[in-house]
């Protein structure tokens, strides 16, 4: 998933985990974009911290994939 994230959201997090079970995927890349092109607006968060956002985020996610995948 190509994205801002910023902030990364439940929504990002509920595509990806879809993408998952929908696709079988074996994993889900997340690239934060320092360009916003959908948003007329300056990025409020440096690329560092969206990108620990990220890390955070997904960490709750990631057992749960697990146990999706091990099914």
């Amino acid at each position: 998933m190509e994205e801002v994230f910023d902030p990364i959201h439940i929504g990002h997090l509920i595509t990806a985990t879809n993408a998952v079970e929908t696709y079988n995927l074996d994993k889900v890349i997340f690239i934060p974009s320092h360009i916003t092109p959908l948003k007329d607006r300056d990025l409020e968060a440096s690329d560092i911290d969206r990108f620990e956002m990220i890390q955070r985020s997904i960490k709750k996610i990631i057992l749960s994939l697990l146990l999706v995948i091990m099914k």
